[in-house]
Order: structure tokens, then C-alpha cells, then sequence
């Protein structure tokens, strides 16, 4: 009766991963990134022009990363990267 057990709970937690499981990006200086998320890091709204740019990393520090042609910090969840 355990072994059964076991065997669900194993395949519950595979199916966890299997859906967590995506390509893993890093973000870096000179990074070609595109804004995802809705507001930049001092609380003002990404506007919709700058959405549509491609931009450059110029600094990165702790979660946060400086977009220079926007003069902005962003969190770095709030970018994707451009290949």
C-alpha cells in the first residue's frame, strides 16, 4: 500500500517539474532586451512606445537592470531578452 502511494506521489511532483522545466535566460550588461512589464522600478508606467523598442542592459545590479535609452531601472522580470 505505500509503494502505491509513493508511485502517485512521485508522479505528481514529475508532472510539477515537467511543466516548471523552460529555457533558462541571463540577462547581462550589453543584454538586447525588450520591457515586458507594466511600471519601472520607482512606481512611473512603462509607456507603450518604449514596449515596442529593442534596448540595451547598461547596468545590473541586485534584480534590477539600468536601461540607459530610458534613463529607468527595471526588474530584471520585467524585461525578456531579444535574441
Amino acid at each position: 500500500m505505500e509503494l502505491g502511494l509513493l508511485s502517485r506521489r512521485q508522479k505528481k511532483a514529475e508532472k510539477k517539474t515537467k511543466k516548471k522545466k523552460g529555457k533558462k535566460v541571463t540577462i547581462t550588461v550589453g543584454s538586447s532586451v525588450k520591457l515586458t512589464g507594466n511600471y519601472y522600478t520607482n512606481g512611473k508606467k512603462i509607456l507603450a512606445k518604449d514596449k515596442k523598442r529593442i534596448l540595451k542592459v547598461s547596468k545590473i545590479k541586485g534584480e534590477k537592470a539600468f536601461i540607459a535609452k530610458v534613463d529607468a531601472w527595471v526588474y530584471i522580470n520585467a524585461i525578456s531578452l531579444v535574441s
